[in-house]
């Protein structure tokens, strides 16, 4: 389970930082333009619009600073002001070992850095993101000077609210103390341990060599002569002779020869508008249909389909909005579609009673066209956002849901995002419809 703790400054990732959670507070678009996100650079989050190794330098700087503080996420792959999603070439992240990245790290840096690094696809880019974890033992300090002086010997760098620079007196002091307090709960606990086993039976073990100070401690085998020994585990021995045999008490592991920490390579999907559209349209059985759920709570707009998700999680309207209700979101389409689940949420139009006016004639004349379903997708410009708004004053029992499915489809992949902004909000609100009189119950 992630523990998230909302804070003035954003989140703070627990044990799963590329959770759909976490992706969600760093992938908040814009109301009016898809491709740009509303995210600001903050305490725990940088955009850069390309990654290359040769800026590794640079990079350090803010990982060691995202590390000094709660940790933080490097993004690749959008711009700074304003953020448009731009994406990476993927093939510049593939071309360096993140063994070699890590031991980089562990080259500038005096303290371990702990980081992953996952590429996202979103709205149809690449994107690169590194997470930090806070440093265990902080501060982090840089040991050298770099080629550039991004990184300077001996300085401490600290993020700060969307910025990174060298540490101040009044964080410099925490750290310290942070530090202070850590190795004293540290001796505190080893002191307790030897008193309760007594120092008689205790041995120290030195954790960087694998050596102890006492008969029947750890001790550490050359890697050469492993293929020529066998283990056995305590209780388990059976016979007097065979090969050399060493007795097993406890477990075995290989000690590490270093302090680097290669990351794993792996791909995630950040999940937008168009996913959420396309997969009730198309009716996929999504492996994670809360996520869509969620992902909406971050969304510019409330108005796309939530009873769909709910009915593949088996999940009520009642619990759907409880857990809508914990999630760490400030955007108003959290309040908003915590509202519809809640209330009637009736997006049913009545047919125009009368038809003076161009727009009530054409209504009225797409809603019996659609009843025959007789409409196609490419009809005049002009006659578009009509023949959207039509749809929702059509009985559910009176159209067909296939060819209203593919409809909106079509529709949606032409024009959702484009110029028209009263046209996108009218295939939301059409496709919302939909999914309200198909799937929400009770």
């Amino acid at each position: 389970m992630v523990k998230v703790a909302a804070t003035t400054d954003g989140i703070q990732a627990a044990s799963a930082p590329f959770s759909s959670l976490h992706l969600n507070q760093i992938f908040q678009v814009s109301p009016k333009q898809p491709d740009r996100l509303v995210s600001r650079e903050s305490g725990w989050l940088e955009f850069k619009s390309s990654f290359n190794w040769a800026g590794r330098e640079e990079y350090a700087r803010t990982i060691a600073a995202f590390a000094n503080n709660k940790g933080g996420y490097l993004v690749f792959g959008v711009k700074d002001k304003p953020h448009v999603v731009v994406g990476i070439d993927p093939k510049k992240f593939d071309a360096v070992d993140p063994t070699d990245i890590s031991r980089y790290f562990n080259d500038v840096f005096a303290v371990e850095i702990d980081w992953e690094v996952k590429t996202v696809e979103f709205a149809g880019k690449t994107l690169l993101l590194f997470y930090v974890f806070p440093a265990a033992r902080k501060p982090v300090i840089a040991a050298v000077t770099g080629d550039k002086r991004h990184l300077i010997e001996g300085e401490i760098y600290y993020r700060y609210r969307g910025r990174t620079q060298r540490i101040r007196y009044p964080e410099l002091q925490q750290l310290l103390e942070e530090l202070r307090r850590a190795e004293q709960a540290a001796w505190f606990r080893l002191l307790r341990q030897i008193a309760k086993v007594g120092i008689q039976n205790t041995a120290l073990v030195d954790l960087t060599t694998g050596k102890g100070t006492a008969p029947g401690s750890s001790f550490v085998i050359d890697e050469a002569l492993l293929p020529q020994l066998k283990f056995i585990r305590e209780g388990e021995f059976v016979e007097k002779t065979g090969s050399p045999t060493i007795r097993l008490i406890g477990d075995a592991s290989t000690m590490p020869t270093g302090i680097v920490r290669p990351a794993k390579k792996t791909v995630a999907k950040a999940i937008n508008t168009p996913d959420i559209v396309r997969a009730f349209l198309q009716e996929e059985a999504v492996s994670g249909p809360l996520e869509y759920l969620d992902r909406i709570c971050f969304e510019a707009s409330a108005f796309l389909p939530a009873y769909y998700f709910l009915h593949l999680a088996k999940l009520s309207r009642a619990d759907g909005v409880a857990r809508l209700a914990t999630l760490p979101s400030t955007s108003p389409s959290r309040r908003r579609l915590i509202e519809r689940l809640s209330g009637d949420d009736l997006l049913y139009l009545p047919p125009p009673k009368e038809t003076y006016t161009e727009g009530s004639r054409l209504r009225a004349e797409y809603i019996e066209r659609h009843k025959a379903g007789a409409v196609k997708p490419s009809v005049p410009a002009s006659h578009l956002r009509h023949a959207v708004k039509a749809i929702r004053s059509v009985p559910l029992g009176e159209i067909d849901q296939a060819y209203c499915r593919a409809l909106l489809l079509a529709w949606f992949e032409k024009h959702y995002g484009g110029n028209d902004a009263g046209l996108s909000d009218e295939l939301r609100r059409a496709i919302c419809y939909l999914d309200r009189e198909r799937y929400r119950a009770g």
